[in-house]
């Protein structure tokens, strides 16, 4: 594989192309910036410094680009750079009070405030009534935004950097067709499956509203009562804001949590620059296969060539 790492040069003008001994990108379908850490061969003549351009192309194919925000150099020569995309520029915190607005708007209005590159911002659909989120990371924001939106039927958004622009998308869009990755016990060194119940699955949902139409505390509820039978009372329970339907919302979480979590880890398997979390990827193990959403994708490129570790998680 041709791995081509350019950083940018303290003067801003010129850019260096160092020797690579290896390379770990890793992505998260939770709201938190893209990670790129370079191992190189430190010549003396590399002078970058925090805040640093950093681009990653492999076989001509746009992987990263973010910003240099620590290095640490050991008595071998050696240079760990630790890069973070666009994202990372969300970690600040601030108060926004915003009322009727869909995550896609909240994304453009805080890239509008911190002047940060957009490119591809899905619609998201479901309006947020109203919302107040005090000395919070805009990360958190957004995550929280994402969260409503899913929560009330309006599907599952990734937020990402897309090669230096924050784009927000439906999972579906991230679908590969006939493209999709396959990733079976031939393409992986190590490929295990597992279900729970233990966290994430509920069979019984909750919600309260606080000065309801009633002056008191309304409460809506659904649940599986064949699956309490079957495992238990596993209970969801939330309070709703102002302007959210409970009746719908709670079978709307009814129908997302209540169900077995399965998930996939995989160990060097072969890697695909293209795969990244929030993707969707076939599964197949002991003759069983399976669609499943990336929720975590590390990449490595080292000499011996470019694999990937991933989770996974039934859609």
């Amino acid at each position: 594989m041709d791995i081509e790492l350019l950083i940018s040069a303290d003067d801003g003008k010129s850019a260096f192309m160092p020797y690579v001994k290896s390379i770990e990108w890793r992505t998260e379908i939770s709201c938190s910036p893209g990670r790129l850490v370079c191992c190189v061969l430190w010549d003396g003549e590399l002078k970058a410094s925090e805040g640093a351009s950093v681009r990653l192309r492999a076989d001509g194919r746009n992987v990263f680009f973010g910003y240099l925000f620590a290095s640490e150099r050991g008595a071998d020569g050696e240079l760990r750079l630790i890069c973070y995309d666009q994202l990372r520029y969300l970690l600040n915190k601030d108060t926004y009070i915003y009322e009727g607005k869909t995550a896609s708007q909240l994304l453009r209005l805080i890239a509008e405030d911190f002047s940060l590159k957009i490119g591809t911002v899905e619609d998201s659909g479901y309006v947020i009534p109203y919302r107040i989120e005090e000395n919070s990371t805009l990360l958190d924001m957004m995550e929280n935004a994402i969260s409503l939106t899913y929560h009330n039927g309006g599907g599952r958004f990734v937020l990402y950097d897309d090669f230096g622009s924050l784009c927000l998308k439906n999972i579906r869009s991230l679908y590969g067709g006939d493209k999709v990755l396959l990733i079976d016990e031939g393409a992986a060194e190590e490929l295990a499956l597992s279900s729970s119940v233990d966290k994430n699955a509920y069979n019984t949902v909750k919600l309260f509203y606080n000065g309801g139409k009633s002056g008191k505390r309304d409460i809506y509820t659904a649940q599986d009562r064949e699956k309490v039978r079957k495992w238990g009372v596993l209970q969801y329970t939330e309070s709703l804001r102002a302007g959210e339907n409970g009746e719908a919302k709670a079978k709307e979480l009814l129908r997302l949590y209540n169900r077995k979590k399965v998930k996939a880890e995989v160990k060097n398997a072969f890697g695909d620059t293209a795969f990244r979390a929030g993707c969707i990827g076939a599964v197949s193990l002991g003759g069983e296969k399976g669609f499943m959403l990336a929720e975590r994708v590390i990449h490595k490129f080292t000499p011996e060539g470019h694999f990937m570790d991933v989770i996974l998680t039934e859609i």
